[in-house]
């Protein structure tokens, strides 16, 4: 029940039933479902009219037909019938009203009368139809009765009402939720794509690796929030730590850490982990190792899925991986661990360094590595060995309290001939103004026990090689690298003093000794993989162990033929609609027109966002786009905030009505709400 303030004028209808109300005139009547029943009125302007029938008014008075205001109490009929209980035949009250009977807008009695967008049998507003039967803004309805549909579906890559966000998907915590709000710590600048995590706020979401809370590179945690190499960042918001390989914990990118730096024994002088190798029954390598064998589908060096190939070396659907070979680089690195040794003479020196010359001398060690994969001296050792016991040749290759160990790598550079050199083989030009030719290997100047500025052995540098230079003699290297047997593979060296290089754990070459430069190689053919006890398709070692014992040269040059490694890489595929990887968008085009991707995946056309207003297509662009309901600014989609006065009805705001202004007293007040009049 409602009360309304009408202006009303009733008249008798002619003829010879004057005595029944021919017209009742309700103008201004804003809601009326079906008929109207229990109408009591009270005149404010007096009898205007002459002669005819009479009417008892609600306070009693008598008086001839009259024009005025008056005000009307309404409570629904359910039966649709007009009934008056104060005006009617006689004066009696409570008779129907005829069929003349005329009720303007009767908003809620589920028929879509003139005048009317929609009816869904209420009054209510905020379900579609708003309590004066017009359309809300972004709802359908279609039958008058039947109640209205929502026209905004989350999931749909559209943003409409109060959406703030519409990725595609109705899938909480990728930025964009279930109910398309935007997710703390996301930005969602583009309608339809993926929304991106905000680097830098402190928070590790999404394809972020690390956030530590700034968007500074070179503190472990990139500027893209990427973990930087050499790094862990393992508390997002937290500062970054820096790795150390070898403290036995496993962390940042490192794929394994053994509590040492000695590579060989399964995980590397660098914390990667490597085949591991038993006797001379070749190697099983792991998935992870980077390695792609037969049994494996794949292996990208990690162990890390998302990427195209899982932690179980398994390929991962909607990526394009394949296998490059080692061998089709510009150049190849392998990991190498020096030792560095002072000579026998000074305080702490080794005795088999600076010791004497013997010549280039074989026989020195056995012919099968030992079980930690290191040579073992025989014992005794041949007279043009310079050794002492096979405890301090242990020592070459292994930690102890006279070395100093220093992990490396070596770089071989691939030749027009396909094979990769590293050669340090010393040539002097024969002018000091021109130099070396061929530089001198000298890996430790000026580290391991001569780094300044109080290392010991920098008293006790020579100074006898070519360039008159002090220089950092006396030291030991290992390398290890892995390969497939395909056959063919080939192996040359030159370098001074010793140096053994085994295969499968055997002893190939072996130019032993306190010597100048000499040579040694070995092909990997048929006879070779008999003796060496090779397969086709297995993983094996080579190894090469090399010491520079004595004054005044240094020479080290390694040729690799065909060792092949194989490696699995992985891109995303760009253009089949899913996001992957380092992809920004994909919306399987990729042509870069509004809204979309460019090609390559890794940027966005012109889009809502980039601050620029696109004619036609965007109402405004204010390059964050997240205004709501009355505030200044540009709404999600790049669409114009709703507000009160803009002649659309936002029933999800709370407006009862909008007539397209602000100014109250004309039905609809300044705030889109029913006034009455």
């Amino acid at each position: 029940m409602r009360w309304l303030r009408f202006s009303s004028r009733f008249r008798p209808r002619q003829g010879p039933t004057s005595s029944v109300w021919s017209r009742v005139l309700c103008v201004g009547l804003l809601s009326l479902a079906g008929g109207c029943s229990g109408i009591n009125r009270s005149s404010s302007a007096g009898a205007a009219a002459s002669g005819g029938q009479t009417g008892s008014a609600v306070d009693g008075s008598v008086g001839p037909w009259w024009d005025g205001s008056f005000d009307v109490r309404v409570t629904p009929s359910p039966d649709g019938g007009c009934v008056s209980s104060a005006i009617g035949a006689g004066g009696a009250g409570g008779g129907p009203l005829p069929a003349g009977c005329l009720v303007v807008d009767p908003c809620g009695n589920g028929v879509l009368n003139p005048g009317e967008s929609c009816d869904d049998g209420n009054q209510t507003g905020g379900d579609g139809c708003s309590a004066i039967c017009r359309i809300e803004s972004d709802w359908v309805c279609a039958t008058p009765g039947a109640p209205c549909t929502s026209a905004v579906v989350c999931g749909d890559g559209q943003i409409e009402g109060a959406e703030a966000c519409d990725d595609h998907n109705a899938t909480a915590g990728d930025g964009c939720s279930a109910t398309c709000t935007i997710e703390t710590g996301w930005l969602c600048p583009v309608v339809g794509a993926r929304c991106l995590p905000l680097c830098g706020d402190g928070l590790e979401l999404g394809p972020e690796s690390c956030d530590d809370g700034n968007t500074t590179s070179g503190d472990g945690c990139s500027g893209a929030c990427r973990v930087e190499t050499g790094f862990a960042c393992p508390i997002a918001g937290e500062p970054c730590h820096v790795t150390v390989c070898g403290d036995g914990v496993k962390e940042g990118d490192e794929s394994c850490d053994d509590g040492n730096q000695v590579g060989g024994d399964g995980c590397s002088s660098g914390c990667r982990a490597e085949p591991v190798c038993v006797g001379t029954s070749g190697c099983t390598s792991p998935c992870g190792d980077g390695l792609a064998l037969p049994g494996e589908e794949c292996d990208d060096g990690n162990t890390t899925s998302g990427d195209g190939c899982s932690a179980t070396c398994v390929l991962e659907p909607r990526w394009d991986c394949h296998d490059v070979s080692a061998a089709d680089s510009a150049s190849l690195t392998v990991d190498v661990v020096y030792r560095d040794f002072m000579w026998s003479g000074v305080a702490g020196g080794h005795p088999n360094f600076e010791a004497g010359i013997g010549g280039h001398c074989t026989g020195m060690v056995q012919s099968i590595l030992g079980s930690d994969r290191t040579p073992v001296m025989v014992d005794p050792p041949p007279g043009c060995s310079v050794l002492t016991s096979a405890a301090d040749y242990a020592e070459w290759y292994h930690d102890s309290p006279l070395g100093k160990t220093v992990p490396d790598t070596l770089t071989l550079l691939r030749q027009a001939d396909g094979t990769y050199l590293f050669d340090h083989s010393e040539r002097w030009s024969g002018s000091t103004a021109t130099g070396w030719t061929l530089p001198p290997f000298f890996p430790l100047d000026d580290r391991g026990w001569a780094t300044p500025p109080a290392g010991p052995e920098l008293a006790h540098l020579g100074t006898c090689d070519s360039d008159g230079a002090p220089h950092n003699f006396g030291f030991t290297s290992a390398v290890r690298y892995w390969f497939t047997y395909a056959g063919g593979e080939t192996l040359n060296f030159i370098g001074d003093d010793d140096v053994w290089v085994f295969v499968n754990g055997q002893l190939a070459v072996d130019i032993g000794g306190v010597h100048s430069p000499v040579s040694g190689s070995v092909v990997l053919d048929a006879p070779a993989a008999t003796r060496l006890g090779l397969v086709v398709g297995r993983v094996y070692e080579i190894a090469v162990f090399q010491a520079e014992r004595h004054t005044c040269g240094s020479s080290y040059k390694l040729t690799l033929g065909n060792f092949g490694a194989r490696r699995t890489v992985c891109d995303p595929r760009c253009g089949d609609g899913i996001i992957n990887g380092s992809e920004l968008c994909d919306d399987g085009v990729n042509d870069g027109s509004y809204g979309g991707c460019l090609p390559g995946c890794e940027g966005l056309g012109p889009t809502c966002g980039d601050a620029k207003v696109e004619p036609g297509v965007e109402e405004c662009d204010d390059g964050m786009n997240r205004s709501t309901y009355g505030q200044q600014g540009c709404g999600p989609g790049c669409r114009a905030v709703p507000r009160c006065g803009d002649g659309h009805v936002d029933g999800a705001w709370g407006e009862a009505c909008d007539d397209g202004n602000q100014t109250d007293r004309d039905g609809c007040s300044a705030t889109c709400q029913l006034e009455i009049l």
